[in-house]
């Protein structure tokens, strides 16, 4: 059986957002919001349901996976999407601090974490002025 016209569309912008990843065509964020369907509407919504959490970081209160993972289902993004936020988060540069501090957090977000430092090495991110 093969593919629909909506089926083939989606199989050819998996394979562009691939190889602009693989080109470094597209910043790693960009690439994690395309590869999970991640709209910058909902990564907006994503960033202002963590108003909290910002306020009590700067205040010196430590904020664990949970914590974090639940201010973002409270805004109604499910476990999974969530996770996904969390990647595009941190290879966008927000709440590293944070997301540094974890001792165990998921794999998945170990994976974007791992990710992203190997990323940023590869292409020297940090020495960019």
């Amino acid at each position: 059986m093969g593919f629909n016209q909506e089926d083939k569309i989606n199989f050819i912008f998996e394979v562009v957002v691939e190889l602009a990843k693989k080109q470094n065509c597209i910043p790693l964020d960009k690439y994690y919001m395309a590869k999970f369907d991640i709209s910058d509407d909902d990564f907006s919504r994503a960033v202002d349901s963590l108003d909290e959490i910002d306020k009590k970081s700067a205040e010196g209160i430590a904020i664990g996976y949970i914590e974090f993972e639940s201010a973002l289902r409270k805004a109604g993004f499910d476990k999974s999407v969530a996770k996904c936020i969390i990647g595009i988060l941190y290879a966008n540069s927000q709440f590293t601090d944070i997301i540094d501090s974890w001792e165990n957090p998921p794999i998945e977000i170990k994976s974007f974490i791992k990710t992203t430092k190997k990323y940023e090495k590869h292409y020297n991110l940090n020495d960019i002025d």
